[in-house]
């Protein structure tokens, strides 16, 4: 690693290897208190593939939907749940997640150039690909017992379980 542009203070700091701290994550010191996991489960949406949890907010390729719209996602590859893992084959029957658009936008500008020797031709080309912004409120598991409905707002000790009427 080269630190010429690095001050001497600094170095120590960035040469250790710090495991990610999650206690600023409000459901994170909960969960951890009470001695529970987080649910989460593996979305396709556009051709790729996202992890997702209830409450946190996520970027997918452009959805024809309105700012504050429900959206629900069915195709769920699998659910996670502490030590418990259902993986679908290659989807999950039954569960879906459900999220709430934040609305459209751009990404960062990506750069792309066009150059051709020896004739003075050169162009720059700049993109921007348009996302959608979803906020995940909850995550229903095609079976009540392994894969359970987790709210957003609710955390897992909370959570009631109904009887589905299939």
């Amino acid at each position: 690693m080269h630190h010429a542009r690095v001050p001497s203070s600094k170095r120590h700091f960035l040469s250790q290897k710090r495991a990610f701290d999650h206690s600023h994550i409000p459901c994170y010191n909960y969960l951890s208190s009470i001695g529970g996991a987080i649910i989460y489960a593996i979305i396709e949406t556009g051709g790729k593939q996202y992890k997702v949890t209830p409450g946190k907010s996520v970027r997918v390729e452009a959805l024809a939907v309105d700012d504050g719209d429900n959206v629900e996602l069915d195709r769920v590859l699998a659910i996670g749940d502490g030590d418990k893992l259902i993986v679908g084959k290659p989807v999950i029957e039954g569960a879906k997640v459900v999220a709430i658009s934040n609305g459209n936008g751009l990404g960062t500008k990506v750069y792309g150039m066009k150059y051709k020797a020896k004739t003075r031709y050169s162009r720059r080309i700049g993109h921007r690909q348009v996302f959608t912004e979803l906020t995940i409120n909850s995550i229903i598991g095609a079976d009540m017992q392994s894969g359970a409905e987790t709210k957003a707002e609710k955390p897992a000790a909370n959570e009631e379980v109904t009887e589905n009427g299939s």
